[in-house]
């Protein structure tokens, strides 16, 4: 019967052998990107076909390659060395545990001493004294033709001046006097553990979460997703160059460990989704730059260098990639921002039933607080012990500072409004979620892959002592048929009850089924009578449902439409 089934599943799920039918562990994001008019289908297919290809190009450019930041800003919340390195730079908060371990076999983490920083070149070793210690050095090695002009802009304090939102990033600090060349420190595991940091970021900046975003209005919600993606990127680059070239361990290159990934991520799409909103959202202060960028002089060691770094953005621009990615270059709207009433079932902003004059007090103060938390996080980094790590974060932060100032000022100001080091970060902030967007479906790839096989590989005996004696005797027949050699492929013959037909059962098919329609309702693709016919054909075992279910569970939204169109299909053939 249907409620023998589901007992089935249950006493499996409970034995380890498949997930929940909720797919928590299971699901990729997918179907809307919250507060922005895009899917993370679009967003994905996009950055696949065209994006993520031209921004690696550009970012192996002289331009973009070179940056000057200040490290040695000092921490003014708390003492730097609180946050001593331990386990990892992802700085998230501890991932809920698991009831068991789906990974039998994982390497051991690297040693600390793996992240140590070869200098380059002509570089000369740090002053005595300076970050005595340290291992995580960053690599200052640069050409004498690479040095670049610098300029600085001033803001406003009157929140209803058009300069107001000029000096975002006036606490990342640029006035160093060296040049980093970025390619040579890449955004890798390097033995810190922020966990510190990220706590001031998120707590005392009046971000704190409280287990949904009813609490946080339009602009908190922006600011959120934004820090959000920021430390989802950072999190995707440690996991994908997770393990250091290691002789005895057989590694020629670095290596991922994408079961850290999905420990951290797999219960939580949301948050691979914010990544997604940061993208689009930088995609459109990038689209509004455009005017200002056919004039901006690239500057290069040659003149040849220089076309070529402007042919390269010249294209990211094109009208026709334009056209062919309109739904993420236009996805977010920035006219939403202190502005007209937000339509949300999330709180709306303070101002937005008030009187005028309240409305307008409420707006001002709201702008003050958002810059205000903004600059705060900012200089929370300044508290981040490890070199390379505070790089990267205060590159990613300026990316975010400076993409929200060129779309919360008028047109006009934009050209002017932007320092080099502000345009290097856009654009390398931009490259980076870029990748982290493709190394997500890659790290969650390689763990439902390690999860099945060895799930697969302790399958039959569990199946078998989970099981009654009927149902005993139907898997070790399938066992015997040799129709259990993979977790997907397992299957269940079933006989005796009143309504058996003597199917072969799908247990594990059902299980990702059940688990991709309950995904597809949470996120509105399907309605409550969609989300009942569906379960009915799963309970049903309707075979091509439970391929989709096989096929395409790990995208709900794209499942549902498959799963839509293949029912549409029947009943016109039935017709």
């Amino acid at each position: 019967s249907r409620l023998r089934n589901m007992q089935l599943i249950t006493v499996l799920a409970l034995a380890g052998l498949v997930c929940p039918a909720s797919g928590a562990g299971w699901m990729d994001a997918s179907g809307p990107v919250h507060d922005a008019s895009c899917d993370v289908e679009a967003v994905e297919a996009a950055n696949s076909a065209q994006l993520h290809s031209i921004l690696d190009e550009i970012m192996n450019t002289t331009y973009f390659r070179l940056m000057k930041v200040d490290l040695s800003t000092q921490c003014e919340f708390f003492a730097a060395t609180a946050a001593a390195p331990t386990s990892s730079c992802d700085s998230a908060p501890p991932a809920p545990a698991l009831e068991s371990n789906p990974f039998s076999q994982s390497p051991a983490p690297p040693k600390p001493a793996a992240c140590t920083v070869e200098f380059g070149g002509e570089a000369t070793a740090p002053a005595p004294g300076f970050l005595a210690g340290r291992t995580d050095l960053v690599d200052t090695t640069t050409s004498p033709l690479e040095n670049q002009l610098h300029k600085e802009t001033q803001g406003s304090e009157d929140c209803n001046d058009a300069r107001f939102w000029l000096d975002m990033c006036r606490h990342i600090h640029t006035n160093s006097s060296e040049l980093i060349n970025l390619q040579l420190n890449p955004e890798k595991f390097t033995g810190y553990n922020g966990s510190k940091v990220w706590a001031a970021i998120y707590k005392e900046n009046c971000l704190q979460r409280t287990g949904d975003e009813g609490g946080l209005c339009y602009e908190e919600r922006v600011l959120y997703r934004l820090l959000s993606a920021m430390h989802t990127s950072i999190n995707a680059h440690i996991s994908l160059k997770y393990y250091p070239p290691s002789k005895a361990a057989g590694r020629a290159t670095w290596e991922s460990n994408p079961q850290r990934f999905f420990h951290q991520y797999g219960p939580h799409p949301d948050r691979i989704k914010n990544l997604h909103f940061g993208f689009v959202l930088l995609l459109r202060a990038v689209k509004k730059m455009a005017p200002a960028l056919s004039h901006w002089q690239f500057q290069a060691p040659t003149p040849a260098g220089m076309e070529h770094t402007a042919m390269l953005v010249t294209r990211l621009l094109d009208s026709s990639i334009l056209h062919s990615c309109s739904p993420v270059f236009d996805a977010f709207d920035e006219s939403m921002l202190f502005g007209k009433p937000h339509h949300s079932a999330s709180k709306a902003s303070p101002f937005e039933e008030s009187s005028e004059k309240v409305a307008m007090d409420a707006r001002d103060n709201l702008k003050r607080q958002f810059k205000g938390v903004f600059q705060n996080v900012s200089k929370v980094l300044d508290c981040v012990a490890c070199q390379k790590c505070k790089l990267h974060g205060k590159i990613a932060l300026m990316g975010i500072g400076a993409a929200l100032k060129v779309l919360l000022v008028p047109s006009q100001l934009v050209p002017t409004s932007l320092s080099p080091e502000e345009l290097v970060a856009v654009f390398r902030t931009l490259a980076s979620w870029s990748h982290a967007i493709k190394g997500v479906d890659e790290l969650f790839a390689l763990a439902r892959k390690q999860i099945e096989m060895n799930a697969a590989e302790r399958a039959p005996e569990v199946a078998v002592k989970a099981l009654d004696s009927e149902q005993t005797s139907a898997v070790q027949a399938a066992i015997k048929a040799g129709l259990q050699d993979t977790l997907l492929s397992s299957q269940v013959k079933h006989s005796g009850s009143p309504d058996s037909d003597s199917q072969m059962v799908g247990v594990f098919e059902l299980d990702k089924t059940l688990g991709s329609i309950s995904a597809a309702a949470t996120d509105g693709v399907l309605s409550q009578e969609q989300e009942d016919a569906l379960i009915t054909r799963a309970l049903a075992r309707e075979p091509e449902l439970l391929l989709l279910g096989k096929h395409f569970g790990h995208k709900p939204a794209t499942f549902a439409r498959h799963a839509l169109n293949s029912s549409e299909g029947a009943s016109g053939g039935a017709n």
